[in-house]
Parts: C-alpha cells; structure tokens; sequence
C-alpha cells in the first residue's frame, strides 16, 4: 500500500512546489530600502514630483495585499525625540483612514531605529498588520491586509520582517 501512495504524495509535492508563488525582493533604491514581495509590486505616486507625495507599492495575492507606502516629511526637522510622537500620529492616522481600530501595537526596532508594529481591524472583518518606520525625514509604512482569521498569517510576517536600509553595497 505504502509503495502505491509514494507517486501519489510525489504528485501532490510537485504540484504545490510548482503553484508556489516566487519572493523577490524588490529594491527601492532612491528611497533606500528593499522589501520581499510575493509578486512585482505596482507602484503609484499620489502627487509625481511633489514632495509631499505618497509613493507606493502593492501587490495582491489572493485575498491578501501587501503595501509599503513612503514619504518625506519635509517639515520634520529629524530630531529623535520628535519621532515616537509622529509614529503615534502616523498609526492613528492610518486607522482613521482604514476606518478601523487599533487592536494592538508594540514598540519594535529596525536595528537601533524605533519603529511600531500596529494591528488595525475594521468593523467588516478586515484587518491590517504592519509596521510604522520614521528615518531621518522619511515615514516608511508597510502593511498586509488580509481577513481577520488570517492575522497572524506567516506571508505577513515575511514580508515584514523583510523589510530593510539599503546601504552601499545595495548600489548598482
């Protein structure tokens, strides 16, 4: 019995290594970071050439989208103290416009950078997990919105902990 299952589980094993959807990491290098997405992300620029313009990058797996939204904070002057107020700002900020609410939210580093992880669910079963980055004067904001059942989904957590600075030897 055991030798007649073995092409049957062979079979199963190809055909969902094959249905296996690709990471790359896509490079974002005049922004200066790098993040994994599960297929080429689409960008959009909400104001071209203004700079306070949101650019962003999406991609759509299913029912699932992944998001990295930046942009320059021209106003804000860099000072660290300043930063754990804008990053509260900027999370209620983005439940106000999700129409949701914070569920949870956690202080986190991105090497010696504060940074906020946030969970936001809206009242249809929605829900956003991401995270909130301010370096130097630019806000980073990468999220997956997935249905609520799959919040802790192991996707989500790729990508974000995927996310990263690129530095020199990213160049080129």
């Amino acid at each position: 019995m055991t030798k007649r299952l073995l092409p049957l589980i062979a079979l199963i094993s190809l055909c969902a290594v094959a249905g296996a959807q690709p990471w790359a990491e896509f490079k974002a290098r005049e922004a200066g970071f790098g993040i994994k997405f599960p297929t080429k992300p689409k960008t959009e620029e909400s104001k071209p050439g203004d700079p306070k313009g949101v650019v962003t990058l999406t991609s759509i797996i299913g029912d699932e989208v992944y998001l990295v939204a930046y942009n320059d904070l021209p106003d804000f002057d860099g000072a660290l103290p300043a930063i754990p107020g804008l990053l509260e700002t900027s999370k209620n900020g983005f439940a106000e416009g999700f129409g949701g609410k914070v569920v949870s939210e956690q202080k986190i580093k991105l090497g010696p950078l504060d940074a906020l992880e946030v969970m936001v669910r809206d009242p249809g079963g929605l829900h956003a997990r991401g995270r909130i980055y301010i370096i130097g004067r630019r806000l980073y904001q990468t999220f997956v919105f997935n249905p609520t059942s799959n919040a802790n989904d192991v996707n989500a957590k790729r990508f974000l902990d995927s996310f990263r600075l690129l530095g020199p030897a990213d160049a080129g």
